[in-house]
């Protein structure tokens, strides 16, 4: 059997060819992807007629099922997160990622969608010294319970900061390290 040599030209065309059918079958599964971020629930209408099973095969249904979100919560949390520290994200939502809080992320046309970036909030506040400042300080906002009354707490940072630094030192924030991604229509001519 006679062996056959490539040569460099006719190597370098190869090498070509192969480059075109990796960027077309690239191009085919990014739009597969689409497809089935857009239409999966077209076809995940499961209509499972559950009333005709029994106890025991319902509780298994139900602990499959379970099981089964669990799965996809984790799964989600992971994409969510490989979404938010993807270069072309990163950028456009790192004024977010230490303060929390939502940003438009737009995709210039990579998916028919733009994304929302959310990083969740938890306020904690220590209600021992809040209830020590509402006996000194004229201005309180926050009611008996000392839930914070939002538009008093910003209407106070603004006329008198003083007091509002008080009250802040009882204030715990946490930023949620898991970001929250969603799809949302594209802003119609220009940014947010």
């Amino acid at each position: 059997m006679k062996k056959y040599e490539f040569t460099s030209a006719s190597k370098a065309i190869l090498n070509e060819v192969i480059q075109k059918v990796k960027k077309f079958v690239d191009n085919v599964f990014q739009l597969y992807m689409m497809v089935l971020v857009f239409t999966g629930d077209l076809y995940m209408d499961d209509k499972t007629n559950y009333d005709n099973y029994e106890l025991v095969n319902l509780l298994k249904a139900k602990k499959d099922n379970l099981s089964q979100q669990a799965k996809l919560r984790e799964e989600s949390k992971a994409i969510d997160k490989a979404i938010a520290n993807n270069d072309e994200v990163k950028e456009q939502i790192k004024s977010i990622h230490n303060s929390g809080g939502s940003k438009r992320v737009q995709l210039n046309g990579i998916i028919p969608k733009d994304l929302r970036v959310q990083f969740k909030v938890t306020k904690q506040w220590d209600q021992e010294q809040l209830h020590d400042l509402a006996r000194c300080l004229n201005t309180f906002p926050f009611k008996t319970e000392f839930v914070e009354q939002v538009k008093e707490s910003a209407k106070l940072k603004e006329s008198d900061p003083k007091a509002w630094s008080q009250i802040e030192e009882a204030l715990t924030t946490k930023i949620n390290e898991r970001p929250y991604i969603s799809f949302i229509d594209p802003l119609k001519g220009g940014e947010e």
